[in-house]
């Protein structure tokens, strides 16, 4: 749990602004902070706990996660990336899809980290900070995501490359990544993503 604290106070140190002083991260904002990713951590250990009391232990195989992720119209579709990891109790599964037409290139991930509750908290601790931040270089925000239970989204926009990026929490077992180059912000990327989750929505409201 420390180690997903330390990715946490990352983040709110990276969305402070430089006019603002050096006492930005008090001791009881952190705790606050701590507080909230303990919860979210033993929300995620009791929706594992239903989940294993119900027989539904194992990561999704790799290839059906693979069939929630769409064709991009217009772009032409890569050949099928991913892998299924077990290990005594933990497993986990991950799928990637590639979509080109030019020099555009988009890449769109999905994970199930079903039996891996610590990995999951570690990827997604983000979603505790809350931050909105806009400057010269792009925006940061995050947000909840209303069509999926307890899911929140964080988007990224770099002006320097137009790389934008969406990661997104899906019910503290599914994470979703979807990253394009060359756009103007990331309504596009998230457009993309909101396929994969209307898709695949029966399975991230489990």
């Amino acid at each position: 749990m420390l180690y997903i604290f330390l990715i946490s106070i990352i983040f709110i140190s990276c969305s402070k602004k430089e006019n603002e002083p050096e006492d930005f991260l008090k001791v009881n904002e952190l705790m606050e902070k701590a507080e909230q990713i303990n919860e979210d951590f033993k929300s995620a250990e009791d929706k594992f706990e239903a989940r294993k009391a119900a027989g539904d232990t194992l990561a999704i195989e790799w290839m059906k996660l693979y069939e929630l992720i769409p064709d991009v119209d217009g772009f032409t579709r890569s050949e099928p990336k991913g892998m299924m990891f077990s290990m005594e109790n933990l497993a986990y599964s991950n799928a990637t899809a590639t979509f080109q037409k030019d020099n555009l290139e988009i890449e769109v991930s999905l994970y199930d980290y079903n039996q891996v509750v610590s990995l999951f908290a570690a990827a997604t601790a983000w979603k505790n900070v809350g931050f909105n931040v806009e400057d010269e270089n792009g925006y940061q925000k995050v947000s909840q995501l209303k069509e999926i239970t307890d899911s929140w989204i964080f988007e990224e926009w770099r002006k320097n490359n137009k790389r934008a990026t969406v990661t997104i929490s899906l019910n503290d077992r599914f994470f979703l990544q979807v990253s394009a180059n060359d756009q103007p912000g990331t309504e596009f990327v998230k457009s993309i993503a909101m396929k994969v989750i209307n898709k695949g929505k029966s399975i991230f409201n489990k």
